[in-house]
């Protein structure tokens, strides 16, 4: 049976069987992060040092940084984060990522640029575009219902 979703109410999604972390995935997170910022200002630093500069190499530098940084304060605020934030946040990283093998420049990958642009593009469209339409839906369905969530407050 199908339900009409103007007449459901809106409840956080929570994921029943999600274990919290134990201390080695802490660790291990932690340490993938720290990792992540120290490579990237390693690789960062010898890119700079150079003669000739290549944008997109301090660009790929700037996001292990940023990637590195926010896995650190993910794990450390995991249970302030509500869990659509990490949903959000997931499927920008993922279009993100389906963008940078999109844009895959001649002889940087093993694999022919060919493949890779048609994987990227699949993965952009793929990801970007049901992450919107997910990110729409929420927020059509959070103002229509403004006065429910107004009322039950108020209770």
């Amino acid at each position: 049976m199908l339900k009409d979703i103007t007449s459901m109410k809106y409840k956080k999604i929570t994921f029943q069987n999600s274990s919290p972390l134990t201390l080695k995935a802490k660790i291990a997170f932690y340490l993938v992060g720290v990792i992540l910022i120290a490579a990237g200002i390693f690789f960062l630093v010898c890119d700079l040092t150079h003669a000739v500069v290549e944008g997109r190499k301090i660009a790929v530098e700037c996001l292990m940084i940023i990637g590195g940084g926010a896995v650190i304060t993910g794990v450390y605020f995991r249970k302030r984060i509500p869990e659509m934030v990490k949903f959000y946040i997931s499927w920008i990283g993922m279009t993100g990522a389906s963008i940078a093998l999109m844009l895959a420049q001649h002889g940087t990958y093993r694999y022919s640029p060919t493949t890779l642009h048609v994987i990227g593009f699949i993965g952009t469209i793929f990801f970007g575009g049901v992450g919107l339409w997910i990110i729409f839906n929420d927020c059509m369905y959070r103002l229509k219902h403004r006065e429910d969530d107004k009322d039950q407050e108020s209770d």
